[in-house]
């Protein structure tokens, strides 16, 4: 079967593209594949290769990602950014070569003793994710699917970045602004938006349609440093309306009461921003 006549985007260990070369398979998604590659023209150097169809629905998410990442790092190398060194598109698929990571917090949280973190942990990496959302933020991206599975720590034998926390996935990213003529211009919010994202940890304005803008993404990086902590009040609630209901009613003190003191005006504070403003990332 050749390159093009793979609508699946599955493809075997050794299969090349250009100078990678596929090792490892390391993940399967609902559309896509994702595959440990390893470089070889330069021994030693690996990467990952996500594929995907094009005919998912919706279309392919990745020819998204590639353009969102691309300009967030043609002005230099991110800390928290993954780079993509190679992408290309094939009748019946597409694909990418990018950074390598590692664990996603989701993962590290399920692997701590009794699956609790330390708050220095905790700390550490609750600032990591901030500055990260901020980054996409600053380069006029909302995310929209904010979540531990995005969030991934780099790659254990990466000695620059196996410390650091990456932001992932921008399937369901929108550029909320554009710059033109030296300043950000802002996008027109829209009367009534489709929900996007994931249940657990989407805003209350997503349940209410609202256009989502940089708060939204704090909102959701809220939820889920609050998972990480101490967990969600609706953690094991899987009906819609359900946890909808909650989230539209559940008290700010309730939201946060096993939550550190010096971070429970957060949520009052979120309540106050619309899809325009630039929150205070301090």
């Amino acid at each position: 079967m050749g390159d093009d006549e793979n609508p699946a985007a599955k493809f075997s260990v050794g299969k090349r593209f250009g100078e990678w070369m596929i090792v490892k398979k390391l993940d399967e998604g609902g559309f896509g594949h994702v595959y440990k590659v390893e470089s070889v023209k330069r021994k030693g150097q690996v990467a990952a290769l996500k594929a995907e169809p094009n005919d998912v629905e919706g279309g392919s998410a990745i020819k998204l990602e590639i353009a969102i990442l691309r300009a967030m790092t043609e002005d230099g190398e991110k800390p928290h950014i993954p780079n993509v060194f190679h992408a290309a598109k094939h009748k019946k698929y597409c694909y990418m070569v990018m950074t390598l990571l590692g664990e996603n917090l989701k993962s590290l949280k399920i692997n701590c003793p009794k699956e609790l973190m330390t708050p220095q942990t905790w700390s550490r990496l609750a600032v990591q994710c901030l500055y990260s959302v901020k980054l996409v933020h600053d380069y006029g991206y909302v995310h929209r699917d904010i979540k531990p599975n995005n969030f991934v720590m780099g790659y254990r034998d990466d000695l620059e970045r196996a410390r650091i926390v990456h932001v992932l996935d921008f399937g369901l990213a929108r550029s909320y602004a554009a710059f033109k003529n030296g300043k950000w211009v802002a996008r027109k919010a829209r009367g009534s938006a489709e929900f996007r994202g994931t249940l657990r940890y989407c805003s209350p304005n997503v349940h209410e349609k609202k256009e989502q803008g940089r708060r939204d993404d704090l909102w959701s990086l809220f939820y889920v440093l609050i998972e990480l902590h101490c967990g969600l009040p609706w953690q094991t609630i899987r009906d819609k309306n359900k946890v909808e209901t909650m989230k539209m009613n559940i008290s700010d003190k309730h939201l946060v009461q096993n939550f550190p003191p010096e971070l429970r005006d957060i949520v009052p504070y979120l309540r106050t921003l619309d899809c325009y403003q630039r929150p205070n990332y301090r």
